[in-house]
């Protein structure tokens, strides 16, 4: 008879703690992921993700972090009853940020699926300038887009020099290029600008690693509102060593 009480003392407390163990809060999102598609840049593109509490005690969400700055989170301070809902919106700053995105946010709560996470993506297509902006702004003009530079050494360093005019009225600034065969670079004598009306020259260092016959396509990047990512060639016949044509190869790097 002792061990028949012992037996349902225990049996009860199995129970309870089985009870105890399934009362719980549980997050559940209609969806996880968003795309907002194309926006402008300056939009400031908003989703709400709605979610349900699918346990049987009040849901409580205590934070909801996004993975960077550029997005504000918001979400349903009070606590979700069973079988109710919930919403976090996320907000999303594309001002200044062109091209695409994807971004976590993670919500913390006391479900026993504490840390879910959401994304919101897309693609931020640049504003187009306005008149006055137009107006204002720099203007690059190239005299010589392609450059032959003709038989060229593999690993050898050699200067290929693009004239440039600045035809706007702002002041232009040269920040950045960029190459397929990842062997073009600006010198250590490189300036950054170039002021309205001015003329000079922009040397770039092209150090070939292939040989064979190339059509080297760069984009530089300018501040130029209207052109500001140019297109440059660099045409070459790239050999292991000039020295089988008989021309003395010049000193490398610069």
């Amino acid at each position: 008879m002792k061990s028949y009480k012992i037996l349902c003392l225990q049996t009860i407390l199995c129970l309870g703690i089985v009870s105890i163990s399934f009362a719980q809060p549980a997050i559940e999102f209609e969806e996880t992921s968003h795309s907002f598609g194309e926006i402008t840049e300056g939009t400031q593109a908003v989703h709400e993700f709605s979610f349900t509490n699918t346990g049987n005690q009040p849901l409580v969400i205590s934070r909801v972090q996004a993975s960077c700055g550029c997005t504000t989170p918001f979400w349903t301070q009070e606590p979700v009853m069973p079988g109710e809902k919930g919403i976090i919106k996320a907000s999303y700053n594309s001002q200044g940020r062109p091209g695409q995105f994807r971004k976590s946010i993670t919500v913390m709560s006391n479900a026993g699926n504490a840390n879910a996470v959401v994304f919101i993506q897309g693609t931020v297509t640049q504003r187009p300038p306005s008149a006055a902006e137009i107006a204002a702004s720099s203007k690059i003009v190239v005299a010589n887009t392609t450059q032959k530079v003709g038989k060229v050494e593999k690993g050898q360093t050699i200067p290929v020099t693009y004239k440039l005019t600045n035809s706007g009225k702002g002041i232009l600034e040269i920040r950045n290029v960029r190459s397929n065969c990842n062997c073009v670079f600006f010198g250590p004598d490189f300036e950054r600008t170039l002021g309205s009306g001015e003329s000079g020259e922009l040397t770039l260092y092209y150090t070939p690693q292939e040989t064979g016959n190339w059509v080297e396509v760069l984009t530089l990047y300018t501040n130029d509102v209207t052109n500001g990512e140019m297109q440059l060639v660099i045409n070459s016949e790239v050999v292991e060593s000039l020295a089988d044509d008989g021309v003395v190869s010049p000193r490398r790097g610069f």
